[in-house]
C-alpha cells in the first residue's frame, strides 16, 4: 500500500506540475502577442505622427517659398503644390 500511495503522489505531483507549466507557457505566449485593438491604436497614433511631421515639413517649405522676393514660375508651382498637399492633410484630420 505504501508503494501505491507514493506512486499516486508522484503521478499527482507530476500532473499538477505539468498543468502549472502549461498554463504558465500559455500565459507567456499570449502576452507576447499584441491584441488587434492595441495594434490599431498604435497604427493610428503612428499615422497621426507621420501626418503631423508632413504638415510641419510642408509649412516650412511654404514659408521658405513665400519669403522669396522674386519667385520663379517653378517656385510658384511648388508653392501651389505644397499648399494643396497641406490643405488635403488638414482636411483628412
Amino acid at each position: 500500500m505504501d508503494t501505491t500511495t507514493t506512486t499516486i503522489g508522484i503521478i499527482m505531483s507530476a500532473s499538477i506540475s505539468l498543468i502549472t507549466m502549461s498554463v504558465g507557457a500559455l500565459l507567456w505566449a499570449d502576452s507576447r502577442y499584441v491584441s488587434a485593438e492595441t495594434f490599431d491604436e498604435a497604427q493610428a497614433s503612428t499615422h497621426r505622427e507621420f501626418s503631423n511631421i508632413r504638415k510641419n515639413d510642408l509649412e516650412d517649405k511654404i514659408f521658405e517659398l513665400q519669403l522669396l522676393e522674386a519667385p520663379s514660375n517653378l517656385d510658384k508651382a511648388k508653392l501651389d503644390r505644397y499648399q494643396r498637399q497641406l490643405d488635403e492633410l488638414i482636411r483628412r484630420d
